[in-house]
């Protein structure tokens, strides 16, 4: 029988050899973070969205979101949750003369401006406690554990750093317009943001104690503050144009940002959603990562442990440089909810519900 076993020539064993150690020096040379870096720009995206389903509801919709498989729909003075198949479930309807509703992290707070009547409801409807706020107000908004209730005395604004329990911490007047408050350091701090345009235009952020005593302030010349935010004894300012971190009342660092579109904060890491970047911040003002978008989003979500960028047509959600999920509508995207695996699209005059699945997952 013939023999089929093929030698190989000595040389060409040696020349093998070498290959081999280069390669080994080669690897050893590359970090491994640049590797799986290159790796990572070939990768094809890992998740993908499952349709659930979708239906109906009226163009004039107000206000939308999402809980234990309900969603929770405002619409003049009316107060609705529909199944997943689009039948209401429930509706309450309140007859306030300027009603309107604040769709909070746990609770919903539905108001009349006019009287100073709220209600606080839990989002399976159910009314946990009502107040009444005895004098008209303008807006109501909710950070954290408080609610802030902004009200005109002439040409003063005032605003009530109220708690869950109806208890006023603070009432703060200023003479100029308020652009945002917050409180921090276990309710023992907040600061404000007030806009002065007098002569030029400034931003001017103060820190009091709850008490009322003016701990410091700076003023941000040719800049409007939209954003302030507590962490720990720290606090992070952002205007259109930068991004700044104070500790002991004075300005730590700043970092010059191009056309903010949206910011969060969470575990002491700031995310920053400008120009055409994704860039996450820690809190010495470094760069954690920074993402380069081809996509026009303007949105940032948070997604239980990951991260949901939208925008008119687009929905991405960006890991370690790369794309693990990547969305395209044919319609506008009019705002986006997410609860317990269950992600909410609204569009003119429908909702789209999706599971965020593995891609290949049956």
């Amino acid at each position: 029988m013939e023999d089929k076993n093929i030698k190989l020539p000595k040389s060409f064993k040696i020349y093998l050899m070498i290959l081999l150690v280069l390669a080994v020096i080669f690897i050893n040379s590359v970090s491994r973070n640049q590797i799986f870096s290159t790796l990572n720009l070939f990768s094809k995206p890992q998740k993908e969205l499952e349709l659930v389903n979708g239906f109906a509801i009226d163009k004039e919709v107000e206000k939308i979101d999402i809980f234990n498989k309900k969603v929770i729909v405002w619409k003049d003075k009316n107060l609705s949750f529909l199944d997943f198949n689009g039948f209401e479930t429930l509706k309450k309807n309140f007859e306030f003369k300027d009603a309107d509703i604040i769709l909070g992290k746990e609770i919903l707070y539905v108001m009349d401006r006019s009287s100073g009547s709220l209600y606080l409801l839990d989002k399976t409807g159910k009314t946990i406690e009502r107040l009444d706020l005895k004098t008209p107000f303008s807006k109501l908004k909710e950070k954290g554990e408080n609610i802030y209730i902004y009200r005109k005395d002439g040409d003063k604004e005032n605003v009530d750093i109220v708690d869950r329990k109806g208890n006023i911490l603070k009432t703060h007047k200023e003479k100029i317009p308020i652009l945002d408050i917050t409180t921090g350091n276990k309710d023992r701090k907040y600061l404000v943001s007030t806009l002065d345009i007098d002569k030029n235009l400034k931003s001017i952020v103060s820190i009091y104690s709850i008490e009322g005593k003016n701990i410091g302030s700076i003023e941000l010349k040719d800049e409007l503050v939209v954003y302030n935010e507590f962490i720990g004894d720290k606090i992070i300012i952002a205007t259109e144009k930068n991004i700044y971190l104070l500790e002991d009342e004075k300005i730590k660092w700043d970092k010059k940002i191009d056309n903010l579109k949206d910011i969060k904060v969470v575990n002491k890491d700031i995310y920053v959603l400008y120009n055409n970047k994704f860039e996450t911040i820690d809190l010495k003002g470094n760069t954690k990562e920074e993402v380069v978008l081809t996509l026009d989003l303007e949105n940032i979500r948070f997604i239980e442990d990951s991260i949901l960028l939208f925008g008119k047509r687009n929905i991405l959600m960006p890991q370690k440089k790369k794309d693990i999920l990547s969305f395209k509508t044919k319609e506008d995207i009019l705002d986006l909810k997410y609860d317990d695996g269950n992600l909410l699209i609204q569009k003119q005059g429908k909702v789209e519900i999706y599971n965020i699945r593995e891609k290949g997952d049956k």
